[in-house]
């Protein structure tokens, strides 16, 4: 069990004073100027935070378009560390977090050419077809990393 604020402080000021009527009488008196505070503490964050209707709109857009591009074999690159040549892997999870960081920070650099249309209805497929298939592999992007710089390479259909 935790004490709140008001039960700490007044298990404190009865500790230190000894007198129930003197802890009383400054609760009255402290309760109020910490609930200012607090109350202005709040505000404060809270306009710090804000964000215009718009712009929230376009963020909570960005936020669900940033969780479904991590969906399973979406973002692959080539790994040549196996004799046979070179074998699609899907990106790591830290990977695939800096390519949706350079998607909205970078776009031009990171679509290479292809538009963002194109990506987001690769996208869109796969996720349908990940609905009604056991094991999808297609679509996905073939990224390329040249030291965490990536970029697509290509749209797999």
């Amino acid at each position: 069990m935790s004490f709140t604020w008001k039960e700490l402080t007044c298990i404190g000021l009865f500790n230190k004073l000894g007198d129930i009527e003197l802890v009383i009488y400054l609760m009255k008196n402290i309760i109020p100027i910490r609930n200012k505070y607090i109350e202005e503490e709040s505000r404060k964050f809270h306009i710090d935070r804000m964000i215009s209707c718009k712009e929230d709109t376009l963020y909570k857009m960005e936020l669900n378009h940033s969780i479904n591009y991590m969906y399973s074999g979406f973002l692959k690159e080539y790994n040549i560390r196996f004799a046979q040549g070179h074998v699609m892997i899907e990106l790591d999870i830290k990977d695939k977090i800096k390519c949706i960081n350079k998607l909205y920070k970078e776009a031009p650099y990171f679509l290479n050419g292809f538009n963002i249309d194109e990506v987001i209805e690769a996208l869109w497929d796969r996720i349908y077809i990940d609905d009604i298939s056991e094991e999808p592999t297609l679509p996905y992007l073939h990224i390329i990393n040249n030291n965490d710089n990536f970029h697509i390479n290509a749209i797999i259909n």
